[in-house]
């Protein structure tokens, strides 16, 4: 698949989308058809998280878990727990296999429930790579109660959420209605190199005069892919059967005289 993106008035688009300083692609700053740049001001922004839902899946029952995974939380007992990938389900009293969330995704939409608590208490939930908040996700008296909410995770772990009761003792049910992620994107430099505001991108190769190949943390083959140069007078396409991974995207730019250019380019995949 082949996108081919002409940009006009690109200087408005890039400041726009990555918060650029425009007048870095003034006139006298493209001198020359496909003229490199000096770097732009300012690193990419970090893109927004999109929603996936998923149908309702249980990730957590300590009723059917296993081991200490199996029994009712006590006062001030905390326990790390498999959010995303399809490892450790079965153990904590999910749906073996998970639930369709991904290992980087950002938050879930959950549900948490204290099921037949002896006594009244309190549940704080919180990223497992984070220190715990003073805030409660859930508080429960002497019958079952449940809370609906969006919880934040660790991106870079499976095992991914922290939670920690205070009173009870209760045991505990967490489902997953959805999650969100960030979305792939990601600028790279006229020589290959990714900056630290591109979004899920691994990695990034230039593979010859205007060719770079760049890697996302998932399969792209079939995806949508935009690219977008940082000069007005350059052109981009894109092609999701990059040779070198299932999880990369090959960039190409050039001039209006069809000669490939180095160039720093804006990426963007949507699957």
């Amino acid at each position: 698949m082949r996108v081919l993106t002409r940009l006009l008035a690109l200087p408005l688009l890039v400041g726009a989308v990555l918060g650029l300083a425009a007048t870095g692609a003034s006139a006298a700053g493209v001198a020359g058809a496909g003229a490199a740049l000096a770097a732009p001001t300012y690193q990419p922004t970090s893109p927004e998280a999109k929603y996936v839902p998923v149908s309702p899946c249980r990730i957590v029952d300590t009723r059917t878990g296993t081991g200490t995974n199996g029994t009712p939380y006590g006062s001030e007992v905390t326990r790390q727990y498999y959010v995303g990938g399809t490892f450790g389900f079965a153990p904590q009293g999910g749906k073996s296999g998970g639930c369709g969330v991904p290992v980087g995704a950002v938050a879930i939409a959950a549900v948490i429930t204290a099921v037949d608590p002896q006594a009244g208490g309190f549940v704080r939930a919180w990223p497992a790579d984070e220190s715990e908040p003073g805030a409660t996700v859930l508080n429960y008296s002497t019958h079952s109660n449940g809370s609906g909410l969006t919880l934040t995770i660790d991106p870079d772990s499976a095992q991914s959420l922290k939670v920690k009761n205070y009173g009870g003792p209760t045991d505990l049910v967490i489902d997953v209605n959805g999650y969100y992620v960030k979305p792939m994107a990601a600028m790279v430099s006229g020589s290959g190199a990714l900056y630290s505001g591109s979004s899920r991108a691994i990695s990034s190769t230039k593979v010859g005069t205007g060719v770079y190949d760049i890697e996302f943390d998932r399969n792209v083959r079939y995806c949508t892919a935009v690219a977008s140069p940082y000069v007005t007078s350059l052109y981009a396409s894109t092609s999701t059967f990059a040779p070198t991974s299932v999880n990369a995207v090959r960039v190409y730019v050039w001039n209006a005289a069809g000669a490939a250019t180095d160039q720093y380019v804006y990426l963007t995949v949507d699957c």
